[in-house]
């Protein structure tokens, strides 16, 4: 394990996972991202059989959830600043929120978190536990309702207050939030679920006035197409029906004199090495 922390080689990818193959595969269908997909995928598959278990139990919050949701997945590959590392999987969660949790604490904290497409709420509130955070108030918008009720009742089970609301990004207005003016918004591998986003996505976020708008999403043009590594990368997110043009809108509107691009990371980290998370930041002009 000591060894496989300190990194693996991609020729030594096919042993932890079967994508690898699966994308060579000629035959491979690829996926279609929808809102009836997403509601299978996370209403029925996850969000919905997480809720229950943790309702099945009279105690228990975000640390409950967090192992009921990573303890069957044995330890795996991440994409950690271009190394694999092999990790169990929630300690790999866990540094992965650490350096959101970075990157969103600098320079200062909104009036308010709020985050799109927030789960559980596995990093939002978890954001909230932490010093920084703690007198924030933090809003969590949710495409799912079982998804909601989860992340409003592990906020009562660890006395945490937090607003829910539903938030869809196929549909232009975005949240029925009360999202308060000069919040700092985030997305967490959300927006990825939206193979094509339009212009209005960015209307609809500055119609909250944000004081700054912050995507850790997979961008497609961050992938090396000059080495198999991101070729791989590439052909997973197509295969997937991942999004594929977040930052060439965030790049038209910065054109248009809209917006401006205050920060851009390729590539910083991902659960899953073939879609690693870039970060990119935007304020409104």
């Amino acid at each position: 394990m000591n060894d496989q922390r300190s990194g693996i080689s991609w020729n030594e990818l096919p042993k932890f996972s079967t994508w690898p193959e699966r994308l060579l595969d000629p035959a491979l269908e690829s996926r279609q991202k929808n809102a009836a997909e997403l509601s299978r995928e996370y209403e029925q598959e996850k969000w919905g059989p997480l809720l229950e278990a943790l309702r099945g139990e009279d105690s228990g919050g975000l640390h409950l959830a967090d192992d009921l949701t990573f303890r069957d997945c044995p330890p795996q590959p991440c994409w950690d600043h271009g190394v694999l590392r092999i990790l169990p999987a929630l300690e790999a969660f866990d540094v992965y929120r650490t350096l959101v949790m970075g990157k969103l604490s600098a320079p200062r904290p909104g009036q308010a978190l709020v985050e799109l497409g927030a789960g559980y709420g596995a990093i939002l509130l978890w954001l909230k536990q932490q010093q920084d955070w703690r007198e924030t108030p933090i809003f969590a918008g949710e495409f799912t309702a079982s998804g909601q009720e989860l992340a409003g009742l592990i906020a009562e089970r660890e006395g945490l207050a937090v607003t829910t609301g539903w938030c869809d990004f196929f549909d232009p207005r975005l949240t029925d939030l009360p999202v308060p003016e000069s919040s700092l918004i985030f997305t967490s591998f959300a927006m990825a679920c939206v193979p094509e986003l339009s212009d209005r996505f960015v209307d609809g976020m500055l119609e909250f006035r944000p004081s700054r708008v912050w995507h850790f999403e997979p961008i497609r043009e961050h992938f090396d197409r000059g080495t198999l590594t991101g070729l791989m990368q590439e052909r997973y997110l197509a295969a997937n029906d991942y999004n594929r043009n977040l930052l060439a809108v965030l790049k038209r509107r910065e054109a248009e004199g809209c917006i401006r691009i205050v920060s851009e990371e390729k590539c910083f980290f991902g659960l899953n090495p073939l879609i690693p998370l870039s970060s990119v930041a935007w304020e409104p002009v």
